[in-house]
């Protein structure tokens, strides 16, 4: 997590509240056309807060599981309906939640109270996705802070998944010592006065995805304050001391060129995690957002044989 944490001023951020509302999602330009059920809804987060949450399921057949896609910092949902409509093609329903304080959900911009609202909040978003999937296995996909976010749920939440995918999570952090303990300490003093922002130029090779992330104005939001580093820093650290208790099917993906987070998170987790099945993968020369890099389709095809070969055929669903 090199720049994802390092650059940190001093200054004062205005708190900023989504309205969440439920607006027109257009698909994202590029993204595959494959013919899918789409829909969107509010759900009641932790202490209330409205969730904003998409959906692709397969059309005019039963989905034969489910996967819930929680996005990083400063991103949204709507990014992942390329890779959502890839595995709605092999009859899985996708799910796909806005972050509190993130695009079309409520709360200050980029902002949380406690790491735990983050998983309070996927705990409200499975529980409703269990209400309109009734019975099916539940996968959990998390890219970035949302890796960290579902890797903590998972700990939190073991016996209720059916699997783990982590995208370039933010599983350890690559910074001095000394920046760790500013952080810290500005965030004790006045938790909303250090901002820090993220380099767009590191999230992929392909210059498209760069200036189309840019030009987002879902992604193009105000710097978090110190405290979400914060938040994010002790989850962290939690987490580094509960690795081993990871014992469901996760697969690990990330790139060696990677400037937001660092690979060594995933191998330390692949390293530790208990579980009999697990796999990583390390994509040479890649930077963070994987499933947006040119060599995007070999990332896109080892999430979709990994789910695969892990879920139930939708033949056997129903019988």
């Amino acid at each position: 997590m090199k720049n994802l944490l390092q650059t940190v001023s001093l200054a004062v951020m205005f708190s900023l509240v989504g309205c969440a509302s439920l607006p027109n999602v257009p698909a994202q330009e590029g993204s595959a056309q494959t013919s899918a059920t789409t829909g969107h809804e509010l759900v009641a987060g932790a202490r209330g807060t409205r969730l904003f949450q998409q959906w692709w399921r397969p059309e005019g057949q039963p989905p034969r599981a489910v996967v819930v896609v929680v996005h990083g910092l400063k991103d949204h949902g709507s990014r992942y309906e390329e890779l959502a409509r890839r595995l709605v093609a092999r009859n899985f329903a996708v799910y796909a939640m806005d972050l509190r304080g993130h695009a079309h959900s409520e709360g200050p911009r980029v902002d949380v109270g406690t790491f735990n609202d983050y998983i309070e909040d996927l705990d409200a978003v499975i529980k409703r996705v269990r209400e309109r999937e009734p019975g099916l296995p539940v996968f959990l996909f998390g890219h970035s802070m949302g890796g960290m976010i579902v890797t903590r749920y998972t700990l939190e939440h073991p016996s209720e998944l059916a699997g783990l995918i982590t995208h370039a999570p933010a599983l350890k952090v690559d910074v001095p010592g000394i920046q760790v303990a500013s952080i810290k300490f500005v965030s004790a003093l006045n938790p909303n006065a250090g901002l820090f922002q993220l380099d767009l130029d590191d999230y992929s090779r392909d210059p498209q995805v760069v200036s189309a992330a840019k030009a987002d104005p879902l992604i193009h939001q105000p710097a978090a304050p110190v405290h979400t580093a914060r938040e994010l820093l002790r989850a962290i650290e939690r987490t580094n001391a509960q690795m081993e208790d990871i014992t469901l099917p996760v697969l690990m993906l990330h790139g060696t060129a990677d400037k937001l987070t660092s690979a060594e998170g995933s191998k330390e987790l692949y390293r530790r995690a208990r579980s009999t099945d697990k796999t990583l993968k390390l994509y040479p020369g890649l930077y963070h957002d994987l499933v947006h890099e040119p060599e995007k389709e070999t990332v896109l095809n080892d999430i979709t044989a990994w789910l695969e070969a892990r879920a139930p055929g939708a033949a056997a669903l129903a019988k």
